[in-house]
């Protein structure tokens, strides 16, 4: 839980806003080997969203008789996906530093940005405002469109929707700078009219993950208050 003053630099009143920021590998490491590697621009093993792109590649069964898919880019986008999904390699160390650093609160990803976002900020009693097009999340979503275009699926449930992501969410003092490996997504703000909990500033609706979902019922709810 965030503590009182947490919502702005050090003798700050709460209400002053502060980063809230995702940890993500940099983008050298946890690269496949180069026959899988995608072409250049294709998303790496630890993009948010690749595991949830993994399972919905798996899901749709698009492999040939040979088990082959039709377009070589693609197929090594959906390696890279399904590796993710299959044998996740969550990036320890960086939650270290982020404790080194000064982060004020922190947790796992593992049931989608939206909803483990809306987790923390109710449990601080604060209210975390993501921006979807922020760098790193903006980078996630056009690594996965070409996969998600051949699903005929939104890349953006992924990214900000997607379980298993085995990320890190956490929030550090403003004005300060953030650890290496660690990416500014959003603010942290007093709750207002809204109430504790999370939000996307450009009004995004995310069909977060639910692991207790019945089959059938699938995945249509908004979850960012869930």
């Amino acid at each position: 839980q965030l503590p009182p003053d947490s919502a702005g630099s050090p003798g700050q009143p709460p209400g002053q806003s502060c980063p809230a920021s995702v940890a993500q590998l940099p983008p050298d490491a946890a690269r496949p080997p180069d026959a899988a590697r995608p072409p250049a621009g294709g998303a790496p093993a630890w993009s948010l969203g690749a595991s949830a792109a993994g399972l919905a590649w798996l899901e749709s069964g698009r492999r040939s008789a040979g088990g082959r898919l039709a377009e070589p880019g693609l197929e090594a986008l959906a390696r890279v996906a399904m590796s993710a999904y299959r044998r996740p390699d969550p990036p320890l160390d960086l939650g270290k530093r982020a404790a080194l650093g000064g982060a004020s609160a922190m947790m796992d990803i593992s049931d989608g940005l939206a909803k483990d976002a809306a987790r923390l900020g109710r449990a601080s009693g604060l209210r975390l405002v993501i921006d979807p097009s922020a760098p790193a999340l903006a980078r996630a979503i056009a690594d996965w469109a070409p996969l998600a275009a051949e699903l005929g699926r939104d890349p953006r449930q992924w990214v900000l929707g997607g379980g298993e992501d085995h990320a890190f969410l956490a929030t550090f003092p403003a004005g300060g700078g953030l650890p290496d490996g660690w990416h500014g997504i959003g603010q942290v703000v007093a709750p207002g009219e809204g109430g504790p909990g999370a939000a996307f500033a450009d009004g995004t609706e995310v069909q977060g993950w639910d692991h207790f979902e019945r089959p059938g019922q699938g995945q249509g709810r908004n979850l960012i208050e869930n």
